[in-house]
């Protein structure tokens, strides 16, 4: 064996060369791969060591808010964001006791680790081909928290060892073989790159990563070079890597909407997130030197030490007043709670700008205040207007028996009494009370059509001269039982004849006379003055005035003397009688005319009601006769010896038209409902029909329509004779065909009067 190696170092020189060339070149290069291989293994394993160390710390720092303020959930939040880190086989948060707080196999929580370090201080528990475990404590302001514990694993290690190892082996063999033909050539480059590939490698043993072996060339060590190159930028990589996610992590904190700090218990700033640094202006600098009382507004130094003092151990919420550093003030919200740290007391806080919300929440309480205010207005008034209501409903009830009364103990007086003297009395006191009643209920129908907004003023011509005398032939008779004066009295402008809504005009005449009347005393007198105010056109505005020496109103209820449902008050109203709507009717019906109305008045000194209204004015030269007034003697006689078809389900109802007919001097023919009459107009021939509209069998609406679809008829004239007396009521008879409308309770003047009108003399 001996003589075989002693051919290789004898021999010629070239022999010698190559040989001791190719020997001493393969067991450098042996050597060199075995070196390589121990550094790289080294190196790979100090890297694991330092990326476990780096981790932990990273992790360490990150969690120390989150384990000192306990929240779990925000530190399994960062445990479960290691899982990308490459070879980690686990990462673990523990109290000081040991107990793991956070896992990244949740599995362990709950559970305690022995083996930890006995001091608080970074440590390698153990390092091996398979495994780096580390350890680094969790320390906030000197206070031991817990600890971070790492473990990354050594399989890739391990592969690259190896694939090292194999790649030195087949560059050693290459190298034999060239360095024998090259042995001279390749030494001294040999040597020079070998130089550079070690100053490289221990420019990285001194800690500088970033160095890098510049070999020109592609023989295996310059391969080597490269190889050696591409770790060191894998490792540059990692490093990254591991700070971006450690800036990340301390960016996810500082991003918070809420701002996070920690304070002593003297009230220090210990700690801060970037979002306390936005709210209160100052530099980093100037933060390290602030106290809690120096930018909370609403504590001076010795209440803030104070309620620090008597932080609760639990989380406690409050609102304060914070001074900027450009000394403006906002509302913050605050959340704190005290944490003890190994016997040591420090307070951790939450702060948030709330000034938008404090400032929504004053705009919300002041409409509410308003709205509060306008509800409680409103419902005072509404209690007033059921009040008042309350009262009308009770008067009402007054009004409407006193003359049901009448009406129905005279009537049976009457029944019982014999002799016809007796009898017309009884009757004529029923007749009044009745007309009574339908007062009272007309009074409600026009408040009820006002409020609705469906009352419509007519616009016919009238002579105002007989507009007057019809007034006082209404309550002349009131006037002259109380023996009271009543005196009419007109400017010589007045003309005679205007277009507008006469039957209105009476009414508010009449209501202000007859109240003028009630509240007289006997041998007083009632002045009724009415003059031309003004003239546009052909519009004229009239003032009225109906002035009386009665009792007058005082000032506190003179001003709610025109309201719905109310008089002087209760005794006025149980003394005189009364809705107490007139005045309001009279009032709505002055305002659609297009006028005003208002009072003066002195208690026991008699009161002033004045109005005015406006018409139209028609010339005397343009007036003409063609459509006289018919007046009701004119009338009975154009009735004289007609024949009228009485359509009437009721039978009192049909007795009472039956007689006004029939003794009036008419002929008249009586049915039912509308079939019936059908079956009388086929055989008998009628002049007038006066038409009930609701009916069985047959409506009068039904039957006039019949009756208008068939010429066999004749087309004769039908009036509609209903309790339906509201203008919508008048339309629908007019649309099925009728002429006219006469309203029930029957007027018998009205009745005859509009019949005529459809008669040709």
């Amino acid at each position: 064996m001996l003589s075989k190696l002693a051919f290789f170092f004898t021999g010629t020189l070239k022999r010698q060369l190559i040989s001791g060339v190719a020997i001493v070149h393969a067991v450098l290069m042996a050597l060199f791969v075995w070196d390589l291989t121990v550094r790289q293994k080294s190196m790979l394993l100090e890297r694991q060591i330092d990326h476990a160390q780096a981790l932990s710390q990273s992790i360490s720092t990150s969690s120390s808010g989150w384990v000192a303020a306990k929240d779990y959930n925000g530190l399994q939040e960062i445990i479960t964001a290691q899982s990308r880190y490459p070879e980690l086989f686990y990462a673990i948060i523990l109290d000081t006791e040991g107990k793991i707080i956070a896992h990244s196999d949740t599995n362990y929580i709950g559970k305690y680790m022995t083996g930890l370090p006995k001091k608080f201080q970074p440590d390698l528990l153990s390092r091996n081909a398979k495994l780096v475990d580390a350890v680094n404590p969790i320390i906030l302001a000197d206070t031991p928290l817990g600890w971070v514990r790492v473990g990354l694993g050594q399989v890739k290690t391990a592969k690259r060892l190896k694939q090292i190892t194999i790649d030195g082996i087949l560059y050693t063999l290459f190298a034999i073989l060239i360095g024998s033909m090259l042995a001279v050539i390749m030494s001294n480059h040999l040597t020079r790159k070998l130089r550079k590939i070690k100053e490289c490698a221990d420019s990285i043993e001194e800690g500088h990563i970033s160095s890098r072996a510049i070999v020109k060339g592609r023989d295996e060590i310059s391969h080597v070079a490269i190889a050696f190159n591409t770790m060191l930028d894998r490792l540059n990589g990692a490093k990254a890597v591991v700070d971006s996610a450690k800036d990340k992590y301390e960016k996810l904190l500082n991003l918070a909407s809420d701002g996070i700090f920690i304070l002593n218990m003297d009230g220090k700033l210990i700690e801060y997130s970037q979002e306390v640094k936005r709210l209160l202006g100052y530099s980093d600098t100037e933060l390290k030197k602030l106290y809690v009382y120096d930018w909370d507004v609403n504590h001076t130094k010795e209440e803030a030490l104070i309620h620090i003092k008597n932080t609760p151990t639990e989380p406690f919420s409050f609102e304060t007043e914070h001074r900027r550093k450009d000394g403006s003030v906002y509302s913050a919200a605050i959340t704190v709670v005290k944490i003890n740290l190994n016997g040591k007391d420090y307070i951790y806080a939450s702060t948030r700008d709330i000034t938008d919300k404090k400032q929504t929440e004053q705009k919300l309480e002041n409409e509410v205040s308003i709205r509060t205010q306008e509800l409680e207005l409103a419902k005072k008034e509404a209690e007033q207007a059921n009040q008042a209501k309350s009262q009308f409903l009770a008067n009402m009830s007054h009004e409407i028996r006193t003359p049901m009364n009448g009406v129905i103990g005279m009537t049976d007086l009457a029944l019982k009494k014999h002799t016809i003297e007796e009898k017309d009395e009884y009757i004529k006191k029923a007749n009044l009370s009745a007309t009574n009643l339908l007062g009272i209920i007309n009074d409600i129908l026009d408040f009820s059509k006002v409020e609705s907004g469906i009352m419509e003023l007519e616009s016919i011509e009238f002579d105002l001269e007989q507009v007057i005398k019809e007034v006082n032939s209404l309550i002349n008779y009131s006037a002259m039982k109380k023996n009271l004066s009543l005196i009419y009295r007109h400017n010589q402008s007045l003309c005679s004849h205007y277009f507008g809504d006469s039957l209105r005009l009476k009414q508010i005449l009449t209501n202000l006379i007859s109240n003028a009347i009630k509240f007289t005393p006997s041998s007083g007198v009632i002045e009724v003055n009415f003059e031309l105010i003004e003239t546009i056109e052909t519009r004229t505005k009239l003032q009225f005035l109906v002035k009386d020496t009665g009792l007058g109103i005082s000032e506190k209820n003179k001003a709610h003397i025109f309201d719905e449902f109310k008089q002087a008050d209760n005794a006025t109203t149980r003394k005189f009688g009364g809705t107490g709507l007139g005045l309001s009717i009279t009032k709505r019906l002055v305002e659609l005319m297009g006028g005003e109305i208002w009072v003066n008045s002195e208690e026991n000194k008699g009161s002033e009601f004045y109005f005015t209204i406006w018409l139209n004015k028609i010339v005397e030269s343009e007036h003409s006769n063609d459509n006289p007034v018919i007046q009701i003697e004119e009338a009975i006689k154009q009735l004289q010896g007609k024949t009228i078809l009485l359509v009437e389900d009721n039978e009192i109802n049909r007795e009472l038209a039956f007689e006004l007919l029939d003794m009036n001097g008419m002929k008249v023919e009586t049915a039912e409902n509308g079939q019936e009459a059908l079956d009388i107009l086929d055989s008998t021939i009628v002049d007038m029909i006066l038409m009930d509209c609701q009916m069985p069998i047959m409506s009068g609406y039904q039957a006039t329509k019949k009756i208008r679809e068939n010429e066999k008829y004749q087309d004769p004239v039908i009036i509609a004779l209903s309790a339906n007396a509201m203008k919508q009521d008048i339309e629908t008879c007019l649309d099925f065909g009728m002429n006219d409308h006469i309203a029930k309770p029957i007027n018998p003047e009205t009745m005859l009067i509009t019949m005529a009108k459809w008669i040709k003399p």
